[in-house]
């Protein structure tokens, strides 16, 4: 099958975590990985298709359950969030992504790869996740500079450094009070890569396609 535009079958999971009225809340929610089809050659005079195997792409919280959690916001302590990508990989060759949306005050440093909400609190992108776009609200990510080759597994690779958000010992009470609807989401995307090769930018280009199809 040579269009591979329709071959490709990208594979989601999403997590948010909120800050409302004090409190962190994590949601925390799963989708299993894609397949698309491949054709392959046959032994005889005629070509015969199977499907790749395109593994299952996961969005987990380490130490938490599934469903809703709170924590308390007190200057000072960090609060522990440890999101974590799995991948069991695929016979392709892959890009995946994070995407991180964020509300109102959190800002992104691309240099130190740091995200802080107005100064007071702060969280560092963890390590192999390569700062790709701005998109609106969204930063994205990918896990390395480089498509992951086939049969490449990822497991429990963290998104955030430390799996710690930092809270400075000078935010006060009237800020903390202030705080009503400080939102981070993460989501985790998987796609086939062969398709984005020729483009000038691949991985752009394979996260562009994903997004103008809204995450479906």
């Amino acid at each position: 099958m040579r269009d591979t535009k329709s071959n490709r079958a990208p594979s989601f999971t999403i997590m948010h975590f909120a800050l409302i009225l004090l409190c962190v809340v994590l949601i925390t929610s799963y989708a299993t990985g894609g397949l698309y089809a491949k054709y392959k050659s046959g032994t005889s005079d005629y070509d015969d298709a199977r499907v790749i195997r395109f593994g299952e792409l996961t969005l987990t919280e380490e130490n938490s359950p599934s469903g809703d959690k709170i924590w308390i916001v007190i200057p000072g302590v960090n609060i522990s969030k440890n999101p974590l990508v799995s991948f069991e990989g695929s016979e392709a060759s892959t890009f995946v992504f994070v995407e991180v949306t964020v509300s109102d005050g959190w800002t992104f440093n691309s240099d130190t790869g740091r995200f802080s909400y107005n100064g007071k609190m702060y969280w560092d992108i963890a390590a192999n996740w390569d700062y790709v776009c701005k998109d609106g609200s969204k930063y994205v990510f990918s896990y390395t500079a480089e498509r992951l080759i086939p049969n490449t597994v990822l497991t429990d690779a963290p998104i955030i450094k430390n799996g710690t958000v930092y809270v400075g010992t000078n935010i006060t009470p009237t800020e903390v009070a202030a705080i009503s609807n400080m939102k981070l989401t993460f989501r985790a995307l998987a796609v086939q890569s062969s398709g984005f090769y020729l483009e000038t930018n691949p991985r752009l280009a394979a996260w562009q396609s994903l997004n103008s199809k809204g995450g479906h």
